[in-house]
């Protein structure tokens, strides 16, 4: 038997290793919905992501599940405007022809009681058209009315459900002296005079940052402010952080951004949470409970808290 879970403190895709998870104390974990995997060639398939098992035992383990929706498939893009954007987006969210409703209609209703927290995308900030994290080609107004359907839509479709904007990196930004992202997203969300009236479409604004713990506490701190500067604050979740361990004996990473051995990822995460909860996070996880398989993400650095063979760091 373990302690009730802490519901601040997470991993993302615990249910990779359920055991492992439930011993660490996790109390919420984040489930990846690719629209591009569900319904790659069209709207008669729907390929879930995560077994009913599988989910159940996230619940009973005292988990909250946190969907995170992401990408689009070939067949629902509007190539006109660039990678990412749905077809029919810029129509109401009640319009048939809006795919993007369509599809997050069908998937926040199928899991309703069930994941009732969802995440819209996953940084949009990626500029870099040949980065392999690269997925929205958009502008910021185009995302601003992804974030807007989705709101609505999902309110409509279960009123009791968490709806949470993008997690940005930040340092796609700062470390190229461009404006912020997030700062641009909140500029065009000022134009919108409806905004006010829907809670700003979002209950909490997710954040990732890694490798440095004061990071964390400014990082935060610095997306409540910006909320604030733009006349309303919400929750700030730190969905992603970590130190992935480049010096790992057992599995070396060379040529990682950042000499890391196991001991400082280990000190990293604790420093990590608690500056993050200082600085105003509601809530903060670790990027990734398990080692990532090669072809399956982005990230190509070991950053599991339990590595693929099954050990643990």
């Amino acid at each position: 038997m373990f302690d009730p879970p802490d519901p601040r403190f997470g991993a993302v895709e615990t249910y990779d290793a359920p055991g492992a998870a439930s011993e660490m104390g996790a109390g919420w974990t984040r489930i990846p919905f690719l629209w591009a995997e569900i319904q790659p060639n069209g709207t008669h398939e729907w390929f879930s992501p995560i077994s009913d098992d599988a989910l159940a035992l996230e619940i009973a383990q005292g988990r909250q599940p946190v969907g995170l929706v992401i990408t689009t498939p070939a067949w629902a893009t509007d190539t006109g405007i660039g990678p990412g954007v749905p077809y029919g987006l810029h129509s109401g969210h009640n319009d048939p022809n809006n795919l993007w409703a369509n599809f997050l209609r069908n998937l926040v209703t199928s899991y309703a009681g069930r994941i009732d927290s969802w995440i819209i995308w996953n940084e949009p900030d990626v500029w870099d058209a040949a980065h392999p994290g690269y997925t929205w080609g958009g502008s910021v107004e185009d995302f601003l009315q992804l974030q807007r359907v989705a709101y609505m839509t999902i309110k409509e479709s279960n009123p009791g459900a968490t709806v949470i904007f993008s997690g940005t990196s930040y340092w796609w930004d700062a470390a190229f002296g461009r404006d912020l992202y997030f700062r641009k997203y909140l500029d065009a969300l000022g134009q919108d005079s409806s905004a006010p009236g829907n809670n700003y479409y979002c209950d909490a604004v997710a954040l990732h940052v890694y490798f440095q713990p004061d990071f964390v506490y400014s990082i935060t701190a610095t997306y409540h402010q910006l909320m604030r500067e733009h006349g309303f604050d919400k929750p700030v979740w730190i969905v992603e952080t970590n130190a992935a361990p480049s010096l790992d004996p057992q599995m070396p990473a060379p040529g990682s951004q950042c000499s890391v051995t196991v001991e400082e990822q280990a000190a990293y995460i604790i420093q990590a949470f608690a500056r993050g909860i200082a600085g105003g996070a509601g809530g903060i996880s670790v990027f990734n409970m398990l080692d990532t398989p090669p072809g399956r993400a982005a990230n190509r650095e070991r950053v599991g808290l339990v590595r693929a063979s099954g050990s643990r760091r």
